[in-house]
């Protein structure tokens, strides 16, 4: 597959407005999000994108320190047909 390729990591709290330029992106773009069902963008991704659901809580490292989210996370791969 030629082009590019984005990944990211988008502040928990404003994801909308990333998925919307994942979806109009004419790069693939995996996501890494918190499992948020009830919300716009998770329903956007669903439709247009592949999610894939982690069976247990992610560690991240922040600035050298383990961070144990509160929620479940998820990777949307958004990729675009040529």
């Amino acid at each position: 597959m030629g082009g590019k390729r984005v990944f990211c990591n988008p502040p928990y709290s404003n994801i909308e407005p990333w998925v919307r330029k994942a979806l109009s992106s004419k790069a693939m773009t995996v996501l890494l999000l918190p499992c948020r069902s009830d919300t716009l963008w998770f329903s956007m991704l669903v439709r247009d994108a592949e999610v894939r659901f982690f069976r247990k809580r992610i560690d991240l490292n922040a600035d050298g320190a383990r961070v144990h989210p509160a929620e479940s996370s998820i990777v949307a791969v958004v990729r675009k047909l040529q």
